[in-house]
Order: C-alpha cells, then structure tokens, then sequence
C-alpha cells in the first residue's frame, strides 16, 4: 500500500528561505508515521490494503501486565518455542512508562533505572523500541526475520500543475 502526502503551498510561502527543507522533514516524519502506524494497525478502513499486526491471527498471547515482568518472559519463550528468533521489544510510551513503574516487594524498581535511561533500553537481552504507532497496552515481541516489508526513501517533489495529486 503506498503511503503519501499531498500538500498544497502557496508559491510565496515556498519560496521563503528554508520552508522547502522544513515542509520536506515535516511531510516525511508523517509519511513514517503513517506508515508506523499502517504495520501495527493496518488500514483504517478495513477493505484492501495492510493487515496490521495487531490484526493477525494467530500470534502468541503472553498475558496481561499487572504487577511483574512475567507476561514479558513468557512471551519471549513462546515466541521462542515457535521458531522464531526474537530481536526486540516493541511498545508505545504508555506501555513503558507501566513497566518503569513495576516496583519489587522492597520498592525497588524491577526495571533497573541505568537500563530504562540508557540511550538503547533492553528488558531480558533484547532492545526496547518506543514507537509512538504502537496500540496502548500492547507490548510486541518481534523477529526482524519474520517481517516482510518493502520501503523506500521519502522523495518530494514540487509542481505547479492542477493534476499533480493523481499520481
């Protein structure tokens, strides 16, 4: 499914001093956010098109989150036992501000808090992605392996004819 942006700008909008380099990085943050949220979601609209993740059949259930990290490692043996070889942890910032805030009998934090701030957090070995797109309160364990997609760079491109938006 292709994933696209049409904006209209004034030609003395576009002409001012980086406005083309500030609607190009703008409009591309979109399109991956489009296309972030087309992989776990699908197309909104059902039909033709993606079939998210969170739409598949057949994916292995760790559980609910409640008080410990148990759901987690359950999840990573299943998805183990399947065949598959996990290489992250997929989840949006609700999903992970939970987990920071599981606390051990003591008070302490399961979560050690040099692994929640490091520059890449990892929970059993293997990193965690925060993704925006991802659905609230589900957390993802993924095998890059085992994913298909096609992607490209994201091209712009300027025009001042009526018909360009029926590309």
């Amino acid at each position: 499914q292709k994933v696209a942006v049409l904006t209209v700008v004034s030609r003395e909008s576009y002409s001012h001093s980086g406005v083309p380099e500030m609607l190009g990085n703008g409009i591309g943050r979109g399109i991956v956010k489009k296309a972030d949220a087309l992989f776990f979601t699908g197309n909104p609209t059902g039909g033709k098109g993606i079939k998210g993740l969170a739409k598949q059949t057949g994916l292995a259930d760790g559980g609910t989150l409640s008080t410990d990290l148990t759901p987690i490692i359950d999840a990573i043996a299943t998805v183990s036992g399947n065949g598959a070889d996990p290489t992250h942890i997929v989840m949006n910032m609700g999903a992970w501000a939970h987990l920071l805030k599981l606390k051990a009998t003591d008070g302490r934090p399961l979560i050690n808090p040099d692994v929640a701030n490091a520059t890449q957090p990892q929970l059993f070995g293997l990193p965690v992605k925060i993704n925006t797109q991802c659905p609230a309160n589900e957390i993802y364990i993924l095998d890059r392996a085992e994913i298909l997609s096609a992607v490209g760079t994201v091209d712009t491109d300027v025009s001042r004819e009526r018909y360009f938006d029926s590309d």
